[in-house]
């Protein structure tokens, strides 16, 4: 009992590292970057430019991040990933020249790989096994995440065909907000069904870096479709053809796994 209400408490605060974390380093920036923009006097392809630098700095740090986390356990890896954050965002509120712009998402990047959600989950996998996690109990995870990626592409297609109606429109938050939420609980837990306990920081590390790269490239795509002037239905027409590959990239995945199993197993 004892046991689990520490792992409880340890739940809420990582829900509460993670709120402050994506609020400050990820959300905030879409309010940040015009002010940025009329402010400092930068284009606005330099100032995505350095928060898709500091992504990238992100990506490349989350093994590293997952190593350590394996070694030294993740409060004290968090804990310092808070204070470089902290560190990063009061030498960004600073700058004057655009080098120290992205030197200070350098520093952010890095304090990213140590305090999301792969960081967090590592953390929870140290104490809590995957079938005491809330919906490895309900449900398989694969069967969550086919369900997650086929809500995104639906979010997208009610958007695109439906017009921008306020029913629409909430039907779109509604279904890509599940998505959005539900995955990044249950990719969590996929890699630890898949591929076991051990060594769960340095897998979740590596599996995050594409994630982290990919988001990467998006402000730099986006900023050059609007300097493009590319309509919004071209716009949602590319996101939704990038769910669907998506989707079937997963489910190329999940298809591939117990083959592999039953080849592992055939060997032995």
């Amino acid at each position: 009992m004892e046991h689990s209400k520490k792992n409880w408490h340890l739940i809420g605060s990582l829900g509460f590292t993670l709120i402050a974390s994506y609020g400050s380093l990820l959300y905030a920036f879409s309010l940040l970057a015009p002010e940025i923009h009329r402010t400092l006097g930068w284009r606005m392809d330099l100032v995505f430019g350095a928060f898709s630098w500091g992504l990238l700095v992100a990506g490349l740090s989350s093994t590293p991040a997952g190593l350590l986390i394996d070694r030294f356990g993740g409060r004290f890896v968090m804990a310092a990933g808070s204070l470089i954050c902290g560190a990063g965002l009061i030498g960004l509120s600073q700058v004057q020249a655009l080098w120290q712009y992205y030197g200070a998402w350098t520093v952010l990047g890095v304090g990213m790989a140590l305090v999301f959600y792969e960081a967090a989950f590592a953390t929870i996998n140290r104490a809590w096994t995957t079938g005491e996690m809330v919906f490895a109990r309900r449900a398989a995870p694969e069967v969550v995440e086919k369900l997650t990626f086929a809500m995104l592409p639906a979010a997208l297609a009610v958007l695109l065909f439906l017009g921008i109606e306020q029913w629409v429109v909430a039907a779109f938050c509604g279904l890509y907000g599940l998505s959005n939420g539900i995955l990044t609980i249950v990719r969590g837990t996929v890699p630890q069904k898949l591929f076991g306990r051990e060594n769960y920081g340095a897998i979740a590390g590596a599996l995050a870096g594409p994630t982290l790269m990919a988001q990467a490239a998006g402000p730099l795509a986006i900023a050059a479709l609007v300097e493009a002037e590319i309509s919004s239905k071209a716009v949602f027409t590319t996101l939704l053809t990038i769910s669907l590959a998506s989707a079937a990239f997963y489910l190329a995945a999940v298809r591939r796994q117990p083959a592999l199993k039953r080849n592992k197993t055939s060997s032995i």
